[in-house]
């Protein structure tokens, strides 16, 4: 609209005419029911951005740019007929659709640039004075060596870029280089925890076998410690057989000494009868016999008392054996449990210290795995660093050799115009 004006503005229909803006339509939209008003659409978006998207018309509705429609075809052909006078040519009846075009291809007052910008002319102007400038145009006349002024001036920024790459190459590949000593300095610390690791786990075997060991042992033990229990059961059992035993001759003592007794009433009661009856000699030949017998079985009688008190006696002192050994055996019973109770906390111990030290080990390999994971990555990019490197030199090597060819070609005719001109 600023290129241009409108041809008897005056005889444009109303119908075509933004009620914001006061002039033809640009891009003409429609508001939706019920409002249904046309508008240009920079006109209508910057008026809703100006009351918060309300309807200009109600008030009420709020609208969206997703809500505007576009206006009919034939409203805008209409629109596209309108005549306008180019502004800067003063060029009339054209028609509105084509003035892009005319603007950017055939006003002669359109502004342009120097055919020689790409060699760092800055001249700007109309395109009607684009020959008288190009006729005196200093960098045009001076286009082939410029040119190559340039191509070489390119060359040298991309020689300097070049450089500057590989600079940064050096400065990565150094970094790299550190990095990879850091990982190897990190991997060497992992191979000391890895073989302190395998110390622990030597550790951690001979521990089990200890461990498996006193386990042995306390089976061991508990095995001993039933022999010594059926034992005592044993023993138990004879030392009531033996006290039944002991209290059956305690009662065969007791009908003796009740026998020895009766007898030597009977002897005692013979011989007052034997003193009585001295005067009949049959009578005392055979009181004496019955005396006799009697005496016999008195001497029976206190032997076997002696061989029961001396039976007797012997099953007491076994009885007092077995009761030592029984008290023996209960006091080892006693250390046994107290070194069952201490070998359990030491495998208790033992087996949180080997559940510490897997954790430990399964923390150690992922860590060993994920850092020989990052060391062949380096590895990998060290390499491309190295051989982007090499290609990199060997480009910069060749530029630098083009470059002397250059700077050889610039100033030999330098060289031999100023020595012409000494010569004159």
């Amino acid at each position: 609209m600023d290129n241009y004006e409108y041809m008897n503005i005056s005889a444009i229909s109303d119908a075509l005419i933004c009620e914001i803006c006061r002039n033809p339509f640009i891009n003409p939209v429609i508001l939706p029911y019920p409002c249904e008003r046309t508008y240009c659409l920079k006109c209508i978006q910057s008026n809703l951005e100006k009351h918060s998207n309300n309807c200009m018309q109600c008030n009420k509705k709020s609208l969206s740019n997703t809500e505007l429609k576009n206006e009919s075809p034939i409203l805008r052909k209409m629109l596209d007929n309108l005549l306008v006078r180019c502004r800067s040519c003063a060029q009339i009846n054209i028609q509105r659709s084509n003035f892009s075009k005319h603007i950017q291809q055939m006003c002669p007052k359109r502004i342009v640039s120097c055919s020689a910008n790409d060699i760092q002319c800055s001249w700007k102007g109309h395109f009607d004075q684009l020959n008288q400038h190009f006729n005196v145009c200093p960098y045009e006349k001076l286009r082939t060596p410029l040119t190559k002024l340039i191509n070489d001036v390119q060359r040298l920024d991309q020689l300097d870029q070049l450089q500057t790459n590989f600079q940064n190459l050096k400065i990565k590949f150094q970094q790299q280089q550190n990095q990879i000593e850091q990982i190897e300095n990190e991997n060497k610390i992992l191979n000391e925890q890895i073989n302190e690791m395998k110390k622990f786990e030597i550790e951690h075997k001979n521990l089990n076998e200890k461990n498996n060991e006193q386990i042995n042992e306390i089976n061991q033990l508990k095995n001993k410690k039933q022999t010594i229990q059926d034992q005592c059961d044993q023993y138990k059992t004879t030392i009531n057989d033996l006290i039944i035993e002991l209290k059956t001759l305690s009662i065969s003592l007791q009908q003796a000494n009740i026998s020895i007794e009766k007898f030597e009433k009977e002897n005692k009661l013979l011989q007052e009868d034997s003193n009585q009856l001295n005067f009949s000699q049959i009578n005392y030949k055979t009181l004496d016999e019955l005396y006799q017998q009697q005496q016999i079985q008195i001497d029976s009688f206190n032997k076997e008392n002696q061989y029961l008190q001396e039976e007797l006696l012997y099953y007491k002192q076994e009885l007092e054996q077995l009761n030592q050994h029984f008290k023996q055996i209960q006091t080892e019973n006693q250390q046994f449990h107290q070194r069952y109770v201490l070998y359990n906390r030491e495998n208790n111990t033992l087996n949180e210290q080997n559940q510490q030290l897997n954790q430990q080990l399964i923390i150690y390999k992922k860590n060993l795995q994920q850092l020989n994971q990052d060391f062949k990555q380096m590895q990998i990019d060290n390499q491309q660093l190295k051989e982007q490197s090499v290609r990199y030199k060997i480009e910069i090597d060749e530029l630098t050799i083009k470059n002397k060819r250059l700077e050889a070609k610039l100033y030999k005719p330098i060289i031999q115009s100023h020595s012409k001109s000494t010569i004159t």
